[in-house]
């Protein structure tokens, strides 16, 4: 349910042209809906602050904290066997972002059903970083065995 119909592109697109109403129309009923979608709450919250509604904003961040340090807390990312446990691919984004990692690609090793996600640090080094996004493959088994 959280990975369709997200509102993140065009809550991207209000935020660029600076309609801060439009960014918050669609983003609060997002939220409601799908209140473990870290990226906009990120998101929200900078609108939010550009509002000047500080302690909204600071809700919304205390969101994005919560559910990335959770994710965090569940491995270390550096090999498949320690992989970062995910609910959804748009949370190993999240954790990208989090991270100030460029996305360059993404590899599935199937056997293990771990994502291998290689990125790039600020540094410009690139790396591999691991993610199971154990509920997302149970969802797609559903799916297809209907």
């Amino acid at each position: 349910m959280c990975e369709e119909h997200s509102p993140g592109e065009a809550l991207k697109d209000a935020m660029e042209n600076k309609n801060w109403a439009e960014a918050v129309k669609l983003s609060e009923p997002w939220l409601v809906a799908c209140p473990v979608d870290a990226r906009i709450h990120w998101l929200r919250s900078l609108v939010l602050e550009e509002q000047w509604e500080k302690e909204e904003a600071d809700k919304h961040k205390k969101w994005f904290v919560g559910l990335i340090e959770s994710v965090m807390s569940s491995g270390d990312g550096k090999t498949p066997e320690t992989a970062y446990e995910t609910i959804s691919v748009g949370e190993e984004y999240a954790v990208l972002m989090a991270l100030r990692l460029d996305f360059k690609k993404q590899r599935l090793i199937t056997r293990l059903r771990v994502d291998e996600m290689t990125v790039e640090n600020e540094q410009g080094e690139e790396l591999k970083v691991f993610f199971s996004p154990k509920p997302h493959f149970r969802r797609l088994e559903k799916l297809f065995s209907n």
